[in-house]
């Protein structure tokens, strides 16, 4: 439910307000490294689907955001799913689009991208959150 509130809180911020707390969401909050873990390793879909909601939500025109997600996922699936260019002009929907793709099997010469992948990514998400969390202690 907590991602599901702070999406919509998202969706009606004013504009002017929404730099500033997606600059406190880069800079001072794992909530976009958490949602992104979420959005992998939640086994329930309306989880994934509110993660989805949320992080499409954050980026909003926020290149340093847009770059975040770009650098946690492996460029030729990027490149798979959608023009790179697409995802850096931070449009929601389409970055809703290429977070839709992320349960697919991909297995070609030049991409792999399977359970055991995700897994990965799940666990190296899940380390960036605690490493976050620890270093506030």
């Amino acid at each position: 439910r907590a991602t599901v509130i702070q999406a919509e809180l998202l969706a009606r911020l004013p504009e002017e307000e929404l730099g500033g707390y997606q600059e406190y969401a880069l800079e001072y909050s794992s909530a976009i490294i958490r949602q992104l873990y979420l959005l992998v390793s939640s086994p329930f879909m309306k989880q994934r689907l509110a993660s989805m909601d949320y992080l499409s939500r954050i980026i909003r025109g926020n290149k340093k955001c847009c770059t975040l997600i770009l650098r946690t996922f492996p460029r030729s699936l990027i490149y798979k799913s959608v023009e790179t260019e697409i995802l850096q002009n931070c449009n929601p929907q389409d970055w809703r689009d290429f977070f839709k793709k992320l349960p697919k099997e991909i297995n070609t010469p030049e991409e792999q991208w399977n359970k055991e992948c995700r897994l990965e990514l799940e666990t190296r998400l899940k380390e960036a959150v605690e490493e976050f969390e620890d270093s506030l202690e």
